[in-house]
Formats: C-alpha cells, sequence, structure tokens
C-alpha cells in the first residue's frame, strides 16, 4: 500500500489480477511486463485499479481524476507516483536494501549508450 496525499494506492498481487483481467492479458507476466511501458492512458488506468483496490470502491476515470485534481495532483506528480506504485508492486516484501541492490544489478546490466 502507498499513501500519497491522503489517497490509498493497492500494490498487492490482487493489482496484477484486475489489470490483467481489465487489459485482456493472458499471463500475469505480460501484465506485469506491461507496467514498464505505459503512456498517460495506461498510468491513469492502473493508478485507478491501484486506488479503487487501496480505497475500496468504484469509480469512472473521469471520477478518479476529480480525485487527484481535488488533491492538488497534476500530470507531473501523477508519473512519479505512478513510479512509486510500480516499484512497490515489482518489490513488494524486499527491504530497500535489496531494492537498492536490485536497481543497481539492473543499472549495471543496461547497454551503454
Amino acid at each position: 500500500m502507498v499513501e500519497i496525499n491522503g489517497l490509498k494506492f493497492s500494490t498487492s498481487i490482487a493489482v496484477l489480477f484486475a489489470l490483467r483481467e481489465a487489459e485482456g492479458h493472458t499471463t500475469l507476466q505480460e501484465t506485469y511486463a506491461s507496467l514498464t511501458h505505459s503512456d498517460i492512458d495506461r498510468m491513469i488506468e492502473v493508478m485507478r485499479i491501484c486506488y479503487e483496490k487501496g480505497e475500496n470502491k468504484k469509480l469512472t476515470t473521469e471520477e478518479f481524476l476529480n480525485e487527484l485534481g481535488n488533491c492538488g495532483i497534476g500530470y507531473v506528480k501523477m508519473s512519479k507516483i505512478y513510479a512509486q506504485i510500480v516499484e512497490k508492486i515489482m518489490c513488494d516484501g524486499l527491504s530497500q536494501e535489496e531494492i537498492d541492490a536490485a536497481k543497481k544489478l539492473a543499472k549495471e546490466k543496461m547497454p551503454k549508450a
């Protein structure tokens, strides 16, 4: 669970199942992989589902965007929140040291430009 500006976003594995169903993916791996390649519409949908699970309520996309706006969350802040949510989903259960080590390893394996 991530709480930002008083809004609760679930980061449990249940979010992946809800996203898989909403997007028509056949595997959780497909859903998991898609989290790293998101445009604004996908970011909003992922965040809406996480919010619905975290707050235990159903909202339309417009209602969700109004909730964000009421909390002073614009596009740049939304992008930062999305990154936090995805990191928490991917690293749930790991200590901060383990997360930092995983990030370092991933950075080392990235091709040099």
